[in-house]
């Protein structure tokens, strides 16, 4: 499961695959961070998951 940084990181690449530059919602001081954040993302590779969770197992 990715973590708050990976789900920030491709949130600033799709903003900037849109045409757009999101160092403002980012919050970030610098071009540089923003620029990292927004790096290294077009060789994600998306999965499938199968939800496999018997929620009765759970609420009984």
């Amino acid at each position: 499961m990715p973590g708050f940084h990976e789900l920030r990181a491709l949130s600033l690449h799709l903003h900037k695959k849109a045409g757009k530059y999101g160092q403002k919602i980012a919050g970030h001081a610098s071009g540089k961070m923003t620029r990292n954040y927004e790096a290294d993302h077009e060789d994600v590779v998306w999965s499938e998951a199968v939800p496999d969770l018997d929620i009765s197992k759970i609420t009984g």
